[in-house]
């Protein structure tokens, strides 16, 4: 009787194991940071989203928010799972909300960094004055950054003004336009002297908007982390797994790899720690950014 009673004991109580099992989401959202605005954003990723939803047996849809700060806070209380987002959005993301890098992205060099890049209009006589007074020829010029989290949009550039010489709050005006496309085109429209984008930002709009051949580079930053894939805190470390795998093969060669490179120019993804965002970490103090305290 004793063994028939221990027996279903232990029965009971590995039944209350599987129960308490937690079960895989029926739906995956995947993060975005607002790069272009949503409506080409879901065409953009559509393909991406697919695959996804094809290699992972789970339907996968695409997340995005007004700014960075947005996605930085849904990855972290897990409203979003998964994302493809920029260097500073990962660190805010790891150090606020306990998210995990999984893969790093490699561009369409092969790399797994990029600058950021100053733009002026060619007729502004901007360059002119730059290369001959340096960062005084900035002072009193109207900025675009793109978002306080953006790392080519914002971070780098402003340190790299910093180091220049350049008091941010005296020296210039500055807006944030919500976007590298809108820092584009507010510098086309005249708005402001002088934006701040990704490498290569004139000649990836091109077929957006018309002008962008009077535009100019004045500088280059120097070298940031490439976008990232992280992972929520909540998802499952098979569906981590399973997720990195996906990227990796899937996503890295044929139909996958053409859906990446219509969103960010990503050719592939490789290994990544928290160790290979420690220059973002750095560059962030030069602009006397609090990481425990931005959201």
């Amino acid at each position: 009787m004793k063994k028939i009673i221990l027996t279903l004991i232990i029965l009971s109580m590995l039944m209350a194991l599987v129960s308490c099992k937690p079960k895989e989401k029926e739906e995956l959202k995947l993060g975005f940071v607002p790069l272009v605005d949503q409506d080409k954003l879901e065409d953009l990723t559509e393909p991406l989203t697919n695959i996804l939803t094809d290699k992972l047996g789970t339907k996968v849809s695409m997340f995005t928010s007004t700014n960075y700060v947005g996605v930085v806070e849904a990855l972290g209380s897990g409203k979003v799972d998964f994302a493809i987002i920029p260097p500073f959005a990962y660190v805010l993301a790891n150090k606020n909300g306990g998210a995990q890098v999984l893969l790093s992205a490699l561009n369409k060099d092969g790399k797994n960094y990029y600058r950021s890049e100053l733009l002026v209009r060619k007729d502004s006589g901007i360059k002119e004055a730059y290369e001959k007074d340096g960062y005084e020829a900035l002072k009193g010029k109207k900025i675009a950054f793109v978002d306080p989290e953006s790392a080519s949009g914002y971070i780098y550039p402003g340190a790299m003004l910093v180091k220049g010489g350049l008091d941010l709050e005296k020296d210039i005006e500055y807006m944030f336009a919500g976007g590298h496309d809108k820092a584009v085109q507010m510098l086309l429209n005249g708005d402001v002297d002088v934006c701040a984008t990704y490498e290569g930002a004139e000649k990836k709009l091109m077929k957006d908007f018309d002008g962008l051949e009077g535009l100019e580079v004045l500088e280059y930053t120097d070298k940031i982390p490439y976008v990232c894939v992280a992972a929520s805190k909540d998802l499952s470390d098979d569906m981590k797994k399973k997720i990195k795998e996906v990227f990796q093969n899937d996503l890295s060669s044929g139909e996958g790899k053409e859906a990446c490179e219509k969103i960010f120019n990503l050719t592939g993804f490789v290994e990544a720690t928290n160790d290979d965002f420690q220059n973002v970490i750095d560059t962030a103090k030069i602009m006397n950014v609090d990481l425990s305290k931005w959201y």
